[in-house]
């Protein structure tokens, strides 16, 4: 606006006569005035200039500060954590340290009890030792005694005890020959039946029998065994379990459904054969027969049999 003006007072002055002095004065106070004017103008938009960049620097400074504060006091914090975990780990690390050091304690006290144990354990160990000794050197001073009684008189137990042994000697040898000359007399009333259709098996146990002087008759199949039976009288029966006619078994059961039937006194049958497995000793057993006599024929093992069932 005021430059508009300052236009039309140019414009005016150029297509006018000629000023006056008055107008020219007037004008260059005006233009004077208008200078300081804008002087003061200028001035005052500095000065807004220098406030608004003043205040953004007082803004700025306050902001900076502001963090630099809040890092100062970040810092702080961080560094107060690392004390307190410092001082933590220092506690931490001083009651491990002190744990440690009880333990040791505890330790070195249990030593120093079981040290005390074993010395006690080591002086009673000595004294059992020494009162041992002692009991064994007792014992020995009384053994010794007792051998010295002992040996006076041993001499004489001696030749008791070696005339008493020719006595015993003398006497159980009566008694064997006693008890074989009764054995020969009870063999002779003693017959056995042997069903058997070897012929060198036949001979095998007539030998044996004949050594042992009993009585025996020979039958080669089983029914034969069970005629013989019938029409004899028999003290023990070996039977074969493999004959022909009738095997052993059948005879058995025979022979022993014939006493049963007339009432007859019970008669040993002894089996006789090479199957000698539990199974087929458990069928003999279940058929009627004592005992299983194993092939070839043992005299040892025939003679117990006949002792014990004669």
């Amino acid at each position: 606006m005021q430059k508009l003006k300052d236009i039309l007072n140019y414009l005016k002055n150029i297509f006018s006569f000629g000023p006056s002095k008055e107008e020219i004065e007037k004008r260059e106070e005006e233009e004077r005035l208008l200078s300081i004017e804008r002087e003061k103008e200028e001035a005052q938009r500095k000065a807004e200039l220098e406030e608004f960049r003043l205040k953004k620097l007082e803004e700025y400074r306050i902001q900076e500060e502001k963090k630099a504060l809040e890092e100062i006091e970040k810092k702080k914090k961080q560094k107060e954590l690392e004390e307190e975990l410092a001082a933590e780990k220092k506690r931490l690390l001083k009651i491990k340290e002190e744990e440690e050091r009880i333990s040791l304690e505890k330790r070195r006290e249990r030593m120093r009890i079981e040290v005390e144990r074993q010395r006690q354990d080591k002086l009673e160990i000595e004294e059992k030792r020494k009162a041992i000794r002692l009991e064994e050197k007792r014992l020995t001073e009384k053994r010794l005694k007792e051998k010295a009684e002992k040996l006076v008189l041993k001499k004489e137990e001696i030749a008791k005890a070696k005339e008493l042994e020719a006595k015993e000697k003398i006497k159980k040898q009566e008694e064997e020959l006693l008890e074989a000359d009764k054995k020969r007399r009870e063999n002779k009333d003693i017959k056995i039946l042997i069903a058997e259709d070897s012929s060198i098996n036949q001979k095998i146990m007539k030998s044996i029998l004949d050594r042992m002087k009993i009585k025996c008759s020979i039958a080669s199949d089983g029914q034969e065994v069970i005629d013989m039976f019938k029409n004899g009288s028999f003290s023990l029966i070996l039977m074969d379990i493999e004959m022909p006619i009738l095997d052993g078994i059948e005879a058995t059961k025979n022979i022993l459904s014939y006493i049963k039937e007339n009432n007859l006194k019970d008669i040993p049958i002894i089996a006789l054969t090479a199957n000698d497995q539990d199974t087929h000793i458990k069928e003999y057993i279940e058929a009627g027969m004592k005992e299983c006599l194993s092939k070839p024929i043992n005299a040892d093992k025939l003679k117990e049999i006949i002792e014990n069932y004669s």
